[in-house]
């Protein structure tokens, strides 16, 4: 995304979030920040693409993921995964 690659970066993304998503139940805790970071870079990417409502639509799901008590909350990340 980082290259503005969005259609390129859309179907990567979205296929990277329901991989880890399927195997959800069996990840520890760590492995639930990575779903956390996935949700939040399909929002930017909806986000950069000006498409609201796709976004709204993650920012729910990534509500949801803080509101279980999974991954890293409220926008915290390490450095070496910022984007």
């Amino acid at each position: 995304m980082q290259q503005k690659k969005y259609t390129e970066a859309e179907p990567l993304l979205l296929s990277g979030y329901d991989g880890m998503k399927q195997r959800e139940g069996s990840m520890q805790w760590e492995g639930k920040f990575y779903l956390r970071d996935a949700l939040q870079r399909v929002v930017k990417l909806y986000e950069a693409t000006e498409r609201p409502a796709q976004a709204a639509e993650w920012k729910q799901k990534l509500a949801e993921l803080d509101a279980a008590g999974d991954g890293n909350h409220q926008g915290e990340t390490t450095s070496s995964h910022k984007q």
